[in-house]
């Protein structure tokens, strides 16, 4: 096992999210990369979390079908939906 692994899997998702943001930042993504995935991120985490999701270890492949559904329901921009 990988160490961001390791890291990733007895944290929250929010957590998690922070960390791989942190990791980015450090490797020299621009502030606005980092904010633009921040806030693209966050509302997927949103999701899972509304769907019980805690940790990596709780997402499930199956997610992803609901996650469309929920994303087409924000009114999202098609742009945003692909994204």
């Amino acid at each position: 096992k990988n160490a961001s692994l390791r890291i990733t899997d007895t944290n929250t998702l929010y957590t998690t999210l922070e960390l791989w943001l942190e990791a980015l930042q450090a490797r020299g993504a621009s502030p606005r990369t980092v904010k633009n995935y921040r806030e693209c991120v966050s509302h997927f985490v949103n999701f899972l979390h509304q769907q019980g999701c805690q940790s990596l270890e709780d997402v499930q492949p199956p997610t992803h079908p609901q996650v469309a559904s929920h994303r087409q329901q924000q009114n999202l921009s098609t742009h945003t939906l692909h994204n």
